[in-house]
Parts: C-alpha cells; structure tokens; sequence
C-alpha cells in the first residue's frame, strides 16, 4: 500500500487517496521491524521517510521516531554479542534463521536510515562493524561474500554457477545466505552446533541450499550497503586521503543548471585552494533562544544540526544529546584534585565534564568545583 500510495501520488493517479486510506488503516502504518520477502512492513516505511509524500507532520515524526529506535535496538544487538553480528537472534528464538546475512544487511539499511534522520555518525560506525561481520569477523572466520577477503566464500547454492563445474571461480560479489540452525533440511548444513557455526563447508554448495544459497533480494541489501558505505560513510569518516568525489544526497535535486557563465575571470586568484573540505557546513548551527538537543562533547554550547534531534527532548535523547537552552553558561569546572579553584581549567579541554554538575559529578568521576 506504501508503494501503490507514493507512486499514484507521484504521478498523480486518482487512486491516490484509496491507496494512502487503505495504508494510513492499516495497524501497520508508520511501524518498523525486521523486513523481508515475505515481511515487508519496514521496507514501506523506509520507503515514507525517503520519498517526498503529503503526510502530516505528526506521521513524519511517528515514522522518525519509530526507525530511530529500531536502530537503536540493531546497535543494542551489536553491543551484546561477542562477534559483531547486528541479528538479535533472541527474536527469532535463539536461532540465527534461513538467509541471516540478509536479515543483517537489511538491518544495517535500516541504521543507515537513522543517521539520514539524527545525522549521529554512530550509525555509520555500526553500518561499518555489521560489515565486518559479514566480511569476516564473524564465529566462520571467512568473508561471506564470494571474491572479497583472503578467506571468502568460493560456491554458493546456485544452479547455473555449479553447472559451470565446482573448480571453477564462483563470481565476485554474492552474498551467501549465512548460517541458519532454524531449519535445515539438507545434508551439508551442520545440525547440533551453535548457530552461528550452523553453516556448510567449502564444495558443499549443490547440497547446502539451508545456510549457502543466494537471491537477488540478499544480494540487493549488500549492494546498497556498500553503495552508502562508499558515497556517505566513507567521506565522513576523512577517507580518499581527504579526495573523496563530493557526497551525493539521497534525495537528487530537481534543479538543474542550465546556462553557465561565459565570463572567464579577469585576473584569476595565484592562491588556489590546495584541497577542498569534505566536510562542507551545509547547515548553520543556531544557538540561543528555545531549548534545542545540544552535544555534552561540545559543552552544551550550541544546537545540534539535525531537525529532528532538536525537535523534543525525547528525540534528543535518542541522539545522545541534552535538551537545553545554549549556549551553556559556565558556572564551575570539574576537579579531580584537593584544593585550587578553576582558574586555570580551560573548559574546552574536557567539555564533558566541565559544564555541568551532575556530568562531573556522575560518569566523570570529579569533585564540582564552583566558579
């Protein structure tokens, strides 16, 4: 419903409001979990949040929300396991189901989603961790994705590839479905061992379709991944050596140009910038006036840049963040030693700690030390 409702919506279909009445009643509407080919509720909010529509903006803000905190139970995930696989396999019953890389790689998408909502780089960083995971830091010890890594993959339960014979090469750049211990009704699945090692060995392929077979809807989330990965992680995270080719956006402006300038300039700077930022600001950080989310890192001093984030203190919460009136004015310092005052602390140094009470206080360990 999600999809028929964008897309007459798009192109102006009558049956517009039948669709978008038929999605807003359904119990479905706004909600996210984990999706697949048979489980598609999330895939459809995804899809509200990333195309333009004419919700209200009390849906909009249901839809955030609801993908910020399934993220945040994907990190959750992350977190308690020893490997960093993002499959809270307790959901499923202490199993790791058929195809759990795609469940994995659909569950970093939805990360990647949280960070377009909070703008919090902590997102990108567990995006990272979930494919290191599937490329190898994993209880297997191989890269799960035919062609990449020392140790990767070399068949899957494919019926062409195998017919081209066992010796040969399997192409770069499958996704194997990955360990699966919820059914296995093949003989080169293992049974009886710990699930995350319930995979088939190396030449197994024709007979372990339970836990090595590939589909065009596991490998799509690994391609959108390493698509992110490469245009919007990548450049946040200082790589090229600072070289990146600009950050496309999610969204491609309807606006083209259409007329350049014929004018060449006259006299041309000799002091040509010797590398652009990647980090262009893109958005100015307002400070001052009603309360916003601000970064305790930052010292409270400023609003953070997302929307979203400083749209109630709740939101910010979910950002990591403190919803307050900035700038922060500076009452005390933290001291961790006897005597002395704060005349010499540089707030800035440890802004952590030094801004407010109860951070000093509590996680940081110190003594309030009033100005």
């Amino acid at each position: 419903a999600c999809e028929m409702y964008l897309t007459a919506l798009a192109i102006g279909d009558s049956g517009m409001q039948t669709y978008k009445d038929a999605m807003r009643g359904s119990i479905f509407f706004t909600k996210i979990d984990q999706w697949d080919w048979a489980t598609v509720t999330g895939a459809g909010t995804l899809s509200l949040f990333a195309v333009a529509n004419d919700l209200t903006s009390e849906d909009k803000i249901a839809i955030e929300t609801n993908i910020v905190s399934f993220a945040n139970s994907i990190k959750d995930s992350i977190d308690s396991e020893g490997y960093p696989s993002n499959l809270d396999f307790q959901e499923f019953g202490g199993k790791y189901p058929w195809g759990s890389n795609s469940f994995i790689m659909n569950r970093a998408i939805a990360l990647a989603y949280a960070y377009e909502v909070t703008g919090d780089v902590m997102y990108q960083d567990y995006i990272l961790r979930t494919l290191d995971y599937v490329m190898g830091v994993n209880a297997m010890h191989i890269s799960y994705v035919t062609g990449y890594g020392d140790k990767s993959e070399t068949d899957t339960h494919d019926r062409w590839a195998w017919t081209v014979g066992q010796g040969s090469f399997w192409p770069r750049g499958w996704l194997s479905g990955g360990p699966n211990n919820e059914l296995i009704n093949d003989y080169a699945t293992p049974p009886g061992v710990t699930a995350a090692k319930s995979y088939a060995g190396p030449g197994t392929a024709p007979h372990a379709w339970g836990s090595k077979e590939n589909t065009v809807n596991w490998n799509a989330p690994l391609a959108w991944v390493a698509w992110y990965v490469e245009n919007k992680i990548v450049p946040n995270f200082e790589g090229c050596d600072g070289n990146c080719a600009s950050k496309p956006t999610l969204k491609p402006t309807t606006k083209s140009t259409t007329k350049q300038s014929t004018k060449p300039t006259l006299n041309p700077t000799t002091k040509p910038t010797f590398k652009p930022t990647t980090k262009p600001t893109s958005k100015p950080v307002s400070t001052g006036g009603s309360p916003c989310c601000a970064d305790r890192n930052a010292g409270y001093q400023a609003c953070m840049r997302s929307d979203w984030c400083n749209m109630s203190s709740t939101n910010c919460g979910n950002c990591n963040g403190y919803y307050i009136t900035v700038p922060l004015e500076i009452t005390g310092c933290c001291k961790w030693w006897s005597g002395g005052d704060c005349s010499n602390v540089v707030h800035s140094s440890n802004p952590g700690c030094h801004y407010r009470k109860s951070d000093c206080e509590g996680s940081c360990g110190g003594t309030w030390s009033p100005l």
